[in-house]
């Protein structure tokens, strides 16, 4: 796990950057933009209750996780409810907007999608 305030994700390269914002996530209490290089960057969406994983309260950083919701069988694809984090720094007045909109506009225009009270620009 990469654990990123503004000015370093601002010192990323572009591709690098891009790679965060997708597989990544704002870490709310702490501030702070969380990213993985380790497959976690594959975790896949779905809407509860077809999630198997995910939280619904937010740990310490130095304790985040993420928990089975259900039994889950081997080889079971992993599927997570983004709607709990994913409006983490998609408002214009913060300091990731700008790089979601330079970097990665379509996954901010998913990530916005999770909140039909939210209009993607």
């Amino acid at each position: 796990m990469h654990v990123c305030d503004r000015d370093a994700m601002y010192a990323l390269s572009p591709r690098k950057l891009r790679f965060a914002l997708h597989g990544g996530y704002y870490h709310k209490p702490s501030g702070l933009f969380l990213w993985y290089s380790d497959g976690m960057q594959y975790m896949n969406h779905a809407v509860t209750p077809s999630a198997n994983i995910g939280l619904y309260t937010w740990p310490p950083l130095a304790l985040d996780h993420t928990v089975a919701l259900r039994d889950i069988e081997a080889g079971e694809e992993l599927f997570e409810d983004y709607t709990f984090w994913a409006d983490g720094g998609l408002s214009p007045d913060h300091w990731l907007y700008r790089l979601y909109q330079d970097h990665s506009p379509q996954h901010y225009r998913f990530l916005c999608s999770l909140d039909p009270l939210r209009v993607a620009a």
